[in-house]
C-alpha cells in the first residue's frame, strides 16, 4: 500500500522539477538571444546577403463592398516567414528547446504595407508574437481587417463584375536588402463567407516598382444580382409596360391622365432609388440609368399624347375633322371592315368605298377599283359627315397603343438580355 502511494508522489516531484528546469532554460535562451540584439538592424550577419520575406494570405471574409465610397473590407490572416541569422541556437544547450516565442517589439520584423488601403495600413495586427525555431526561421501570423480602395466598373449594374487590386510591399527597405515573395500558392480563399458578392478568382503577380518588390493580388468579384433584379429591375420594367394600356382606358372614365402621371412618378421614384446605389461618376455611366431615363421620357411622351387625344375626344362636332385624322380613322376602320368582311361576308364594293383615301390624296381622282363616280362622291360625303371627333380619337388610341407596345416591350427585353450577357470585368482596374 505504501508503494502505491509513493509512486504517484515520485512522478509529481519529477514533473515539478522538469517543469522548473524547462522554464529556466526558456528564460536563459531568451536572455541570450536578446543580448545585444537591435530590432532596427537587418537580421543578417553579412549585409551582402538578402532577407527573403515570404507572405501567404488567407481571406476569411469580405465584410463590406461599398461601391459608393469605392472601398472593399476584407478580413485577412497573414503567414509571414523569414530567417533571422541572429536568432539561432543549439537545442541541446537549452534543454532541447526547438522553438520560442518572442514579443514582436523586441525583434526585427518586416513592415508589410498595403498602399491601396484607405489609410495606408499594414497587413499586421496588434498583439501577435513571433515564433522562432533554432535555425532562425521566424513565423508571424498577424490578422487584420483591411479597407482597400477600389474603382468600380458599374456599366452593367446590377449584373456587374468587379476586378479589384491589392498591392502589398515591404516599406523601409529596397531590393538589395529585402525582397518580398509569395509563400506557396500565395492565397487561400476556402473560408470566404460571402453575402452579396461572390469571390470568383484570385490571381497573384510579383514584381519590382521603384526598387521595391511587391505582390499584386487580383480579386474577381461577382455580384449576386437576384435581389436587385427582383426588387428593382422587374418592377421598373412592368410599370413601364403598363403605360401603353392607358390608350385602352375609355376617354369618358376620367382616369387616363391620372394613370399616366402615376406611371411617370413611379419611374422617377425608382430612378432616385437606383441613383443611391451606384457611384456618382460619369464614366462609365450605368446603362440601367439610361434605360430608366428612356422609359421615363417615353412615359412622359405617352402622357402628353393622352392629354392631346382627350382634347380631340371632347372637340365639338360642329368643327370639321381634319383630313389627317380622317386618314387615320379610315386606316383603322378599313382593317376592321376587312376582318368583318371575312367574318360576315360584307360586299367588296362597300369595303372598297370605305377604304378609299380622301380626294386630295388620290392620283388624278382614279383608283384601281372601278365604281360609279356618283356612288364614290356620295359615300365620301357620308363618311365625312358620319365621322365624329370621338371616332377619330378612338382610332388614334388604337394606333398609339400598338406603336407604344411595339416600342416598349421588345426594346426592354432586348436591353435586359444585352445587359446580362455583355457584362464583363473592368478592363483596367485601379485600387484593390
Amino acid at each position: 500500500m505504501k508503494g502505491i502511494v509513493i509512486v504517484p508522489i515520485f512522478f509529481m516531484v519529477i514533473h515539478s522539477v522538469v517543469g522548473i528546469y524547462l522554464y529556466d532554460h526558456v528564460g536563459t535562451l531568451v536572455d541570450d538571444l536578446m543580448q545585444g540584439y537591435k530590432p532596427n538592424v537587418l537580421p543578417i550577419q553579412n549585409y551582402s546577403s538578402v532577407v527573403k520575406v515570404e507572405l501567404f494570405l488567407t481571406v476569411f471574409a469580405i465584410r463590406d463592398v461599398d461601391h459608393i465610397k469605392g472601398t472593399v473590407q476584407m478580413q485577412v490572416s497573414s503567414r509571414v516567414r523569414w530567417t533571422d541569422e541572429r536568432m539561432t541556437w543549439r537545442p541541446e544547450l537549452y534543454g532541447g528547446i526547438n522553438s520560442v516565442l518572442i514579443e514582436k517589439e523586441n525583434v526585427w520584423k518586416p513592415s508589410i504595407v498595403v498602399p491601396t488601403t484607405v489609410d495606408y495600413a499594414t497587413v499586421t495586427g496588434p498583439e501577435k508574437n513571433i515564433l522562432y525555431n533554432h535555425h532562425g526561421t521566424a513565423l508571424w501570423l498577424p490578422d487584420k481587417l483591411l479597407e482597400n480602395a477600389c474603382t468600380f466598373y458599374m456599366r452593367y449594374w446590377p449584373f456587374d463584375k468587379q476586378k479589384c487590386r491589392m498591392f502589398v510591399s515591404v516599406s523601409d527597405y529596397t531590393v538589395p536588402n529585402v525582397i518580398l515573395k509569395s509563400l506557396g500558392t500565395g492565397v487561400n480563399t476556402d473560408y470566404v463567407d460571402m453575402t452579396e458578392w461572390a469571390l470568383d478568382e484570385v490571381t497573384i503577380q510579383e514584381g519590382v516598382f521603384e526598387n521595391t518588390t511587391f505582390i499584386l493580388y487580383n480579386f474577381k468579384l461577382l455580384r449576386n444580382y437576384t435581389f436587385y433584379f427582383l426588387t428593382t429591375i422587374l418592377p421598373i420594367t412592368f410599370i413601364a409596360w403598363l403605360q401603353p394600356f392607358v390608350f385602352i382606358l375609355p376617354c369618358s372614365s376620367g382616369e387616363r391622365t391620372g394613370f399616366s402621371i402615376t406611371i411617370v412618378l413611379a419611374l422617377a421614384v425608382f430612378f432616385t432609388v437606383i441613383s443611391d446605389q451606384i457611384p456618382r461618376t460619369g464614366e462609365p455611366m450605368a446603362l440601367i440609368c439610361g434605360y430608366i431615363m428612356l422609359l421615363t421620357v417615353s412615359s412622359v411622351a405617352m402622357t402628353i399624347a393622352v392629354i392631346l387625344n382627350l382634347k380631340i375626344y371632347h372637340m365639338s362636332d360642329s368643327k370639321p375633322v381634319p383630313r389627317w385624322l380622317l386618314a387615320l380613322y379610315q386606316i383603322v376602320s378599313c382593317n376592321q371592315d376587312k376582318k368583318r368582311e371575312t367574318r360576315d361576308g360584307v360586299a367588296e364594293k362597300d369595303v372598297a368605298l370605305k377604304c378609299l383615301p380622301p380626294p386630295d390624296e388620290r392620283t388624278n381622282g382614279q383608283t384601281e377599283i372601278t365604281v360609279n363616280a356618283s356612288d364614290v362622291e356620295h359615300d365620301e360625303n357620308e363618311e365625312e359627315l358620319s365621322t365624329s371627333w370621338s371616332d377619330a380619337s378612338q382610332a388614334l388610341d388604337k394606333i398609339l397603343f400598338i406603336v407604344s407596345i411595339v416600342a416598349t416591350v421588345p426594346s426592354s427585353v432586348i436591353f435586359l438580355t444585352y445587359l446580362y450577357s455583355a457584362s464583363e470585368y473592368n478592363p483596367e482596374p485601379i485600387g484593390v
